[in-house]
């Protein structure tokens, strides 16, 4: 269903979340590379929780994207 996504859509993820793995978000981002609503950050080292520190950032990003 990655195909029908057309929100703009910013992913982070910690690269040693063990909640999710992270393998989850970089199949996600490989399915939507060449799509211009979507950006993948990757958090090296990052847990779990490790995104809510780049939310201002995301916030910034998204703005960026829309319309």
């Amino acid at each position: 269903n990655a195909a029908r996504l057309a929100m703009p859509i910013v992913l982070v993820h910690g690269e040693r979340d063990e909640t999710i793995p992270v393998e989850e978000s970089r199949d996600l981002a490989a399915k939507m590379k060449t799509k211009s609503n979507f950006v993948y950050k990757e958090i090296p080292g990052g847990g779990h929780d490790a995104p809510l520190a780049h939310w201002a950032e995301s916030l910034e990003t998204l703005i960026r994207m829309m319309p």
